[in-house]
């Protein structure tokens, strides 16, 4: 995460725990708002959403094309591996494809 958020144009981090709701926003590594909390988070809610833009800079990245289904095959393989941890892919490009990886059992499944 630490080096995602350094590579990105802008980063939002939003994390439900302990029933509250918290947010920051960077831009290229750099925290740009304080920690926000945004209030109670709904009932057994928990977790970390991370959105992000790629710096277009060509120092950091040559191609910024991701390619949907070499990040679908990665995530279900962290998801079996690390058990009870919950990823969801979301491509907002052409069509908006989605995927949910979890394994409550992880490797045992």
């Amino acid at each position: 995460a630490k080096a995602m958020n350094a590579l990105s144009e802008w980063c939002e981090v939003e994390v439900r725990r302990e029933g509250r709701v918290h947010k920051m926003e960077f831009e290229r590594g750099y925290a740009t708002s304080p920690l926000q909390d945004l209030g109670p988070a709904p009932a057994g809610a928990r977790g970390t959403t991370i959105t992000f833009k790629p710096d277009p800079l060509p120092d950091f990245f040559g191609n910024l094309a991701f390619d949907y289904a070499t990040l679908e095959d990665r995530f279900r393989e962290i998801a079996y591996l690390c058990k009870g941890l919950a990823i969801t892919l979301a491509d907002e490009r052409e069509g908006g494809k989605t995927a949910h990886f979890e394994f409550q059992g992880g490797i045992a499944e």
